[in-house]
């Protein structure tokens, strides 16, 4: 079995990285909004998880976690 994140997931892994390090200082609100922009909410479980992470790394104090798995 493969448990190395392709190419694809690696970019996902920097792009959540890089955009919660820019929007640290953004209230909630608009930190929610650039999420649900970016689509993340959509993602595939493994992608899901990938942006979990990174947001579990930055402390994220928005409600992703709980509206992302609401129905799961």
């Amino acid at each position: 079995m493969e448990f190395e994140f392709d190419e694809d997931q690696r970019l996902l892994q920097r792009l959540v990285r890089e955009t919660v390090a820019k929007s640290r200082s953004q209230p909630p609100d608009q930190l929610w909004a650039t999420y649900l922009e970016l689509g993340w909410l959509e993602a595939p479980p493994v992608e899901l998880a990938i942006v979990l992470e990174e947001l579990g790394y930055a402390a994220d104090a928005t409600p992703f976690l709980a509206t992302a798995t609401w129905f799961a």
